[in-house]
């Protein structure tokens, strides 16, 4: 599932006009611990997609372990998302100087986070609307795939 791709990444968040693997890069969206999220386009179908770059800073024996662990998340994620209230991955590779790429579809309406942040307090309809399709997700992904999500918080959903 990985291959390697073209420009190695600086440290910088501003990514915005670069091109990463057939990605041109639009904005940083989010940011982790250990990676970056950007909107992103792809250059062959004009899609606009979720990047989420993992920088590679780590030894050589941790490098191999996370890219086996990678690996294995992305078999995982390709066998669920076929799911409607799972987020769809498209693409995963590696870029020159070994950061991990995962291309996911974008989803324009953002998080929960921002939109209880934008709008304060949702009504009881939303809030049902919106558990019982995350649990409808969650249920998909840990009975049918024996998968714990394991970073379930607001900005992830």
């Amino acid at each position: 599932m990985l291959s390697d791709s073209n420009p190695s990444l600086s440290d910088s968040d501003e990514l915005g006009g670069s091109v990463v693997g057939e990605y041109e890069v639009i904005r940083l969206i989010g940011r982790g611990t250990f990676s970056r999220v950007y909107e992103a386009r792809s250059r062959e179908s004009d899609e606009r997609v979720a990047l989420k770059i993992i920088k590679n800073t780590q030894s050589s024996r941790q490098k191999f372990d996370s890219v086996c662990i990678f690996e294995t998340e992305l078999d995982s994620l390709m066998r669920i998302s076929s799911h409607e209230n799972v987020l769809k991955l498209i693409d995963a590779f590696e870029t020159a100087d070994q950061s991990l790429v995962i291309v996911s579809e974008y989803c324009d309406s953002g998080d929960l986070f921002g939109l209880i942040r934008q709008r304060g307090r949702l009504s009881e309809l939303e809030c049902k609307l919106i558990l019982r399709s995350l649990l409808r997700g969650l249920l998909h992904i840990h009975t049918k795939h024996r998968i714990s999500h394991r970073d379930l918080k607001l900005e992830n959903v």
